[in-house]
């Protein structure tokens, strides 16, 4: 019905640009969104397409951190745990935020901008209380033995065994509906995130909170940086 009314007044401005148009029939009008009484014009699909841009990358940008809130008083009582030797990756944590090391590093870069005094004080390395702990490597030597003396013994009547090429990981792997973004190694945990159209991976160590963040090509340049490094030093990786 307040649809229906609006008809009288055809003079609408667009939400995205501010032109005036002229609409005759709001409700056949295929540029507007909204809900029925409230709904906002456009003058064209640009205009429409570039207000829902806008929307999907604010939506983009807030799953990464969970739904938990981290306004700028609990920043600030973060960057209090930190400067007293307390864990701001657990208080983090405990407001609900899924991705504490990448909130944490968000925090980090406003105070380098904001006060660089603070964050020269900020410890470079963080203690983590619930780290796990890694568990203790059986001795080599056994199993391993007895499985390669099968395969030899296979081999030398059947001839060399083939091992099929395994298939090429292009996504992260869903199991029984839900997605794996995060999984763990012998030296630290590897978080996958998409942000704003990029990829980023997150390598956070067992033995402390250091967690680095890059996207997929900054680590493609990274491991690149590494073997010109160790060739300059006479390894080779």
């Amino acid at each position: 019905m307040s649809e229906a009314l609006e008809e009288f007044n055809s003079t609408r401005k667009c939400a995205q640009c501010g032109k005036l148009m002229t609409i005759l029939w709001p409700h056949q009008w295929a540029y507007k969104r909204g809900n029925p009484g409230k709904f906002k014009y456009y003058c064209s699909w640009s205009c429409l397409r570039a207000t829902e841009k806008k929307t999907e990358k604010e939506c983009l940008i807030m799953p990464i951190y969970g739904r938990g809130k981290c306004g700028p008083e609990q920043e600030k009582e973060a960057i209090r745990l930190a400067l007293t030797g307390g864990d701001p990756l657990r208080y983090i944590e405990s407001l609900g935020i899924s991705y504490a090391a990448s909130k944490w590093s968000e925090i980090k870069a406003k105070v380098k901008d904001s006060d660089p005094e603070t964050y020269a004080k900020l410890p470079a390395r963080l203690p983590r209380k619930d780290a796990r702990k890694k568990p203790e490597t059986p001795e080599t030597g056994t199993v391993a033995d007895a499985m390669q003396g099968m395969n030899d013994a296979v081999e030398t009547f059947l001839g060399p065994i083939e091992t099929p090429e395994k298939p090429k990981i292009v996504k992260p792997v869903v199991y029984e509906e839900m997605t794996v973004r995060e999984v763990e190694g012998n030296f630290g945990r590897y978080r996958r995130s998409d942000v704003s159209g990029s990829t980023y991976i997150d390598f956070e160590v067992n033995d402390g909170a250091d967690t680095l963040s890059y996207t997929i090509d900054q680590w493609r340049s990274l491991r690149k940086e590494q073997e010109r490094a160790a060739m300059i030093l006479g390894v080779e990786l």
